[in-house]
């Protein structure tokens, strides 16, 4: 017969063990069965899954035929463009309405302050914000704050860059209301709602330059969303839209490897725009898939680095 002694050290012993075993079993099964997530987009391209890709669309551009590269790297030099060119023909092109579809974040915002509302004039601003929000937001900037979020994002700059080049500037908060959301219960969306504020703040005939910022998605050439809900508005027939994605090149995969792809290609790029986004070789829509799909639901494409100062 075992001792109590024996049994106490079987006790003893026998727990630590038996959890050792049950962490190794987990282990065992976590490396067969888990996936680990992917890297975040702002990632480096280096470390991004879409760096592959990239790679192997620089080998197949290195792989034409003299005449056929130098073909290919003229026609995306038309459609890609250096931002400061860009802005200045879009100054002077007539849109009636722009529908900026952006990422809520302060590097878009800073951005936008410093580069995009710095160049053209607008007659009005429509923002993501209720009418009693941006009540408050103005009223925060007439106090002198110069930090004022909206969307977790200061709205501050884009207002005071958009106002020093058009100091008459009209500012409207076309958000959904929660009386609005209540009425709408199960019977359309909330673009729908935002269509109809937009609708409302416009002037037909009015001939004013208006610009929408908003979520990209709303900005999207997407069956029910915002902008295509405008277009096919009759208040707005015979008025010219344009739709535009800001884009950061570290806030997305595919569009930082293909600022990659450009620059290994002898092609570098820092703040450029593409645009007409249907309108680049063929080539790279099929080497880079998944940033086609993106560029294809807007108009144009605007893409900036992290300014020298990012790192702070």
């Amino acid at each position: 017969m075992r001792s109590p002694l024996f049994k106490i050290a079987l006790v003893v012993c026998g727990w630590p063990l038996a959890l050792l075993a049950l962490l190794w079993m987990y282990r065992w099964a976590a490396d067969i069965w888990w996936t680990p997530p992917p890297p975040s987009a702002a990632a480096l391209v280096e470390h991004s899954p879409y760096f592959a890709g990239a790679q192997k669309a620089a080998e197949a551009f290195n792989a034409l035929a003299p005449a056929a590269r130098d073909a290919l790297r003229a026609a995306m030099k038309k459609e890609i463009v250096p931002l400061e060119l860009w802005l200045g023909n879009f100054a002077a092109d007539n849109h009636d309405i722009v529908c900026i579809g952006e990422y809520h974040n302060q590097r878009t915002r800073e951005f936008l302050a410093r580069e995009f509302f710095s160049a053209p004039a607008f007659d009005e601003l429509h923002l993501e914000a209720t009418a009693a929000a941006l009540n408050k937001i103005i009223r925060d900037m007439a106090r002198g704050k110069t930090m004022v979020p909206l969307l977790d994002a200061d709205i501050a700059g884009v207002i005071t860059a958009a106002r020093a080049r058009n100091p008459q500037l009209r500012i409207s908060g076309i958000e959904e209301t929660p009386a609005q959301r209540k009425n709408r219960a199960g019977k359309d969306n909330r673009d729908a709602s935002i269509a109809e504020n937009f609708l409302r703040h416009h002037r037909p005939g009015a001939g004013a330059r208006q610009v929408i910022l908003f979520g990209a998605l709303h900005c999207a050439d997407r069956p029910g969303w915002l902008f295509p809900r405008l277009r096919a508005a009759p208040q707005l027939a015979g008025r010219k839209l344009h739709s535009i994605r800001i884009l950061g090149r570290a806030q997305d995969g595919p569009l930082d490897a293909f600022v990659w792809f450009l620059g290994a290609t002898g092609q570098p790029r820092a703040n450029f725009a593409i645009g007409d986004t249907r309108a680049l070789p063929p080539e790279i829509y099929r080497w880079f898939p998944l940033l086609a799909r993106t560029m294809r639901q807007f108009d144009a494409l605007v893409v900036f680095s992290p300014a020298p100062d990012a790192g702070r």
